[in-house]
């Protein structure tokens, strides 16, 4: 963890001691509006199908709040991640949702 605080004034009215408080009363200010958030390490595939099996897809994914970024061409591609630790699962999950039919790339 780290804390900085920035002081703009350049003067010394504050004399050591109640420049140490200052300090210490923005810092303690600071870690009372801090959440603690934990950050996964995450995968990107690429996910391409037909038209006809978009709005499966996308309602699977939506309702399973996955982040995704889609892009309409003579194909639907859509672009997931998803933690790395459910690779598996959402692989699975993709089989039975399209019986097998979708075309997944791994991007990272």
């Amino acid at each position: 963890m780290l804390i900085v605080v920035t002081r703009y004034f350049g003067g010394i009215l504050l004399g050591k001691g109640g420049l140490v408080r200052a300090y210490t009363k923005a810092a303690l200010a600071g870690l009372e509006e801090a959440e603690i958030i934990e950050i996964k390490e995450t995968m990107k595939f690429e996910i391409c199908c037909d038209y006809a099996q978009k709005d499966k897809l996308l309602h699977f994914l939506e309702k399973n709040e996955r982040k995704t970024e889609i892009v309409f061409s003579d194909r639907v591609k859509v672009v997931v991640e998803i933690p790395v630790e459910e690779k598996e699962k959402f692989e699975e999950d993709m089989d039975k949702l399209s019986n097998g039919q979708l075309i997944m790339n791994i991007l990272s």
